[in-house]
């Protein structure tokens, strides 16, 4: 319960999500417009996942349920740099039943559990909707990551898109700019563009 006596900060009816994996990537394979890179692996077992980057590379990633029956999901980072770019990113879900049973635990009725002290947990700064490219300015003492909830981008051509919206990290300051993906023929010439939607997160200490 907090200070109040009435708000209850943990339950058995919520669970947030935690990191369950964390680290670097290099990128392995280029985008088809040449110059930037992306690299894109799986992983199982997830059931809400999420996925953030950080960290002073440019990059953007998404992910996708690939099995529904094996809980498979995707994961695509695509970054600013060519092939070998050193790309951070964290993946948050569901906190995973499978770790030790001690410390500070919380379980549903039916045994699940929806909270454990021992993880890293999704700790939201800021939501921005339908943001354009710029910077946006946080405290300088943290350390920081993005989840793009939704793909930003911008089409030159009928077709298809040249550019994706990627987030950067410098200290407090969060950078959205576009990194050329791809070069989509087409005519006559039209601008489409999508906004992104972004999660910023805190993750200091959290050790990446």
């Amino acid at each position: 319960m907090n200070a109040d006596g009435v708000t209850v900060q943990v339950d058995d009816t919520y669970a947030n999500l935690a990191v369950v994996e964390m680290g670097t990537r290099s990128t392995d394979t280029p985008t088809a417009a040449g110059g930037n890179s992306g690299v894109t692996f799986s992983r199982s077992g997830l059931k809400n996942p999420l996925i953030a980057v950080a960290g002073s590379t440019s990059q953007v990633a998404v992910c996708w349920l690939q099995d529904a029956g094996s809980g498979t999901w995707g994961f695509n980072i695509a970054a600013a740099g060519g092939v070998g770019t050193q790309c951070k990113y964290l993946i948050f879900d569901n906190p995973p039943a499978t770790n030790p049973n001690y410390g500070f635990q919380v379980f549903d009725a039916s045994g699940n559990k929806t909270f454990d002290g021992s993880f890293r947990y999704l700790r939201v700064v800021d939501m921005q909707l339908n943001v354009s490219p710029g910077t946006l300015t946080y405290g300088a003492g943290s350390q920081y990551a993005v989840c793009h909830l939704r793909f930003g981008f911008r089409v030159w051509n009928q077709t298809g898109f040249n550019d994706v919206i990627a987030s950067s990290v410098s200290g407090g300051t969060i950078s959205l700019g576009y990194v050329h993906i791809s070069d989509v023929p087409g005519s006559p010439p039209q601008l489409n563009q999508m906004s992104s939607s972004i999660l910023v997160i805190d993750i200091t200490n959290y050790g990446l």
